[in-house]
């Protein structure tokens, strides 16, 4: 059987920061840090559930996302990732929530 290699090449937070910021570009600063706030809320309690750490703070206890680290490791890289595609989906759904209340129905 042939050995595959992966070649992955881990990219810095600031990457990942700059990606989240081309997102919520067209938002005021208020409905940026509420979308911020819920998005990383949500990630954080969805990864500690997930590895059971819900209310235990063990080890594998995640209490942040990496910010200023430029040395990530897979498992930081996987959550910025996840953070950065919850955040299009989190505006998207603002956008979408926005648009419904700007449109009247016409009888």
């Amino acid at each position: 059987m042939e050995e595959i290699d992966f070649n992955l090449k881990i990219k810095e937070a600031k990457y990942y920061h700059n990606e989240v910021s081309n997102i919520l570009i067209s938002l005021s600063y208020k409905e940026k840090f509420n979308i911020v706030k819920e998005v990383d809320r949500n990630l954080l309690k969805k990864v500690n559930t997930f590895t059971g750490t819900k209310a235990v703070h063990t080890l594998n206890y995640i209490s942040c996302i990496p910010y200023k680290k430029k040395d990530l490791n897979l498992k930081e890289e996987v959550l910025l990732k996840l953070r950065t595609m919850f955040m299009l989906w989190a505006v998207k759904d603002y956008f979408i929530e926005k648009r419904k209340k700007t449109i009247r129905i016409v009888k």
